[in-house]
């Protein structure tokens, strides 16, 4: 087989090569965008889960803070309808964002009830409130979602008691329920916060594939909205349309122009290095060799290349063909195994002398900086391709390395491509020194981790957007890791502990922010969840430690798992009640001294009943008159 036919064969080789690759390239790029869909879906819906249980903070504390009440306990018993009007009103119920109260007693008679006007019509409870109270008497606590004339709605109730009642063990006084309206308005803002559109139906639909939503770059998921007998009620429906998914299918398509485009420009590279440099030498040596007449080679000899010395040598020793033939084979296949070898190579192999000039390079530069290696060598500097931002610093770097003689592997530089675009190399270098010590250059490689560094960025970004996420909301949000140390915290838990966020990121939680008197209780609480004992902690009270003193905080907490299911934590927010604790004190002492003074007034009444008595038996005993006609409790003189 002729050497030309060889060359076409290689070439159809590689082109075969590279499609193959091209393909499983482009599988890759399939099964990734599909699992950067599914932990976007994830991701997203856990973000909606959080973004509800906030915006049902209101409603919750709502009935939860009015019904262990004793002024709420005092108006069932004696229903002070002015009491009711004047705290529980609409005002009420703009600062709770609520639509609707209903106040029943235990025989289930209503005694009051407030809406706003998106809900004028609703004066009863729209749900069978014999029903609820079943649930009331076993629970405390209800949360369900109706069906009303004004649209859909979300109820939370519970049994009254009095203030020292907190864990609600005492027969129900009556039964309190909030609602809140799912308008549009109100839909609208979760719309907003997610970015997409919120739809809901009365019947479970069928979502698409990863694979169908991927072709729309769509994110689509579902939450069940439960009635009063726990069943769903309607399922709420998020369709979002995320832009990084789109930006990602723009760039792979992207790559792939680049690739192909790539491929085509290496083969017509090869090709005509191949023809100019390889074949026409070729073919002006085999003919003089066929045809014993070197005269066809006199071009030929005043080439300076391996070449120009084959034909010189066959021309001073044409009787010596043979072993010229073998060397000019030998040096063929060398040159041939390094050009595979450098062209195969995913990093760019280069060299460069002590001031740092490029000496060699691999073809590999084309890929990654869209420079040919023959643009480069002896033309460029490495430090020509920092971006100027850089330069001076990286150059100042480098050179401190070329002083000392050192190794250096994975140094990461900001270059600019041919085009403007911004890459990221870590180059890895070893020195050339000569036969007396003294730098003769670096040799090493440089490795494209632009991608790599792009996924960090975007990265940062999510973990940034979810910051601003929870640092709208009015309540403390942390996040305990494994090991018992803060890994998240949002704006309003800085603002009660007193410091800023990079003073209590990665600190034990319970060594630094728990009173001592408190860190069993707290530590054994947080031991349970991270074992998964607890799954949803639903309301935990205790102090921590402010720069200021302390604070008494109420908590509700849910554990946190991987996409494996493995615990890494658990969130939890909470409540600063320590005003409305000291209220509460102070309201409780004020009734141990009405009590007191009480005892004291009646023991003195009962004392002057005595003495009335006595003058009473005295002027019988004289013969005369009792000047008191009943001396008793309410004798008034």
């Amino acid at each position: 087989m002729k050497v030309r036919t060889k060359l076409i064969l290689l070439l159809l080789l590689l082109s075969a090569i590279f499609a193959a690759g091209r393909y499983f390239f482009q599988l890759f790029e399939n099964k990734r965008m599909l699992i950067l869909l599914e932990g976007d879906m994830k991701d997203k819906s856990f973000t909606f889960d959080g973004l509800m249980k906030l915006k049902g903070v209101s409603l919750e504390t709502l009935a939860y803070d009015y019904t262990y009440w004793d002024e709420m306990v005092t108006f069932m018993q004696k229903g002070d309808l002015a009491w009711a009007e004047a705290n529980l009103d609409e005002e009420t119920l703009k600062t709770y964002q609520a639509d609707a109260i209903w106040v029943y007693k235990t025989d289930l008679s209503q005694i009051h009830f407030v809406q706003s006007a998106n809900v004028a019509s609703l004066k009863e409870l729209p749900a069978p409130i014999d029903a609820v109270k079943d649930i009331l008497l076993k629970k405390r606590f209800c949360h369900f979602f109706v069906n009303t004339q004004a649209g859909l709605m979300e109820i939370r109730g519970s049994t009254i008691h009095p203030t020292l009642d907190a864990e609600r063990v005492t027969p129900p006084q009556g039964y309190f329920f909030c609602g809140r309206l799912w308008s549009k308005e109100y839909i609208g803002e979760f719309e907003q916060l997610m970015e997409g559109v919120i739809t809901i139906n009365a019947t479970k639909q069928a979502t698409p594939d990863l694979k169908t939503l991927l072709k729309t770059n769509t994110v689509i998921f579902s939450k069940e909205l439960p009635g009063l007998d726990g069943k769903p009620l309607a399922y709420l429906y998020t369709r979002i349309e995320p832009k990084e998914l789109d930006s990602y299918e723009r760039f792979s398509r992207y790559t792939a122009v680049i690739f192909i485009a790539f491929l085509v420009s290496v083969l017509i590279f090869i090709t005509v290095s191949l023809t100019v440099l390889v074949n026409m030498p070729l073919d002006a040596i085999s003919r003089a060799l066929k045809t014993a007449d070197p005269r066809g080679l006199r071009g030929l000899e005043k080439n300076t290349s391996e070449f120009g010395d084959i034909a010189r040598l066959i021309s001073e020793f044409f009787l010596q063909k043979e072993e010229l033939v073998k060397e000019v084979n030998d040096r063929k296949s060398a040159e041939e195994r390094f050009r595979q070898v450098a062209d195969a190579a995913q990093e760019w192999i280069w060299e460069v002398d002590k001031n740092g000039l490029y000496v060699y390079s691999s073809p590999v530069v084309e890929r990654i900086l869209g420079y040919k290696p023959e643009e480069i060598v002896f033309k460029k500097h490495f430090y020509d391709f920092f971006t100027p931002e850089t330069r001076e610093d990286l150059k100042k770097k480098v050179f401190e390395l070329f002083t000392g003689k050192n190794t250096f592997k994975n140094l990461l530089n900001v270059n600019l491509s041919r085009n403007g675009n911004v890459v990221f190399l870590e180059t890895s270098g070893v020195p050339i020194l000569g036969q007396d010590g003294n730098l003769i250059g670096y040799r090493g490689a440089d490795k494209d981790v632009t991608a790599r560094k792009k996924a960090e960025e975007e990265i940062t970004r999510e973990k940034e957007n979810a910051q601003k996420y929870i640092d709208i909301a009015g309540v403390v949000m942390i996040i305990i890791d494994a090991q018992g140390k803060v890994s998240l915290i949002n704006k309003k838990g800085c603002e009660l502990l007193g410091y800023k966020k990079e003073e209590i990121i990665g600190k034990d939680w319970c060594d630094n922010f728990i009173p001592e008197d408190e860190k069993d209780k707290v530590r054994d609480l947080s031991d349970r969840m991270l074992k998964g004992e607890i799954e949803v902690n639903e309301y935990f009270e205790n102090h921590v430690l402010t720069k200021n003193g302390k604070s008494l905080i109420s908590w509700c907490g849910i554990i946190l798992r991987d996409d494996k299911g493995a615990i890494t934590g658990h969130l939890s927010s909470g409540e600063d009640i320590t005003e409305r604790k000291k209220a509460e004190e102070q309201q409780r002492l004020l009734l141990k001294d009405l009590e007191d003074m009480n005892k004291i007034m009646v023991g003195r009444e009962l004392k002057m009943v005595e003495l009335k008595n006595e003058i009473n038996g005295l002027n019988q005993e004289l013969g005369r008159p009792a000047p008191y006609k009943d001396a008793s409790l309410n004798q008034t003189d």
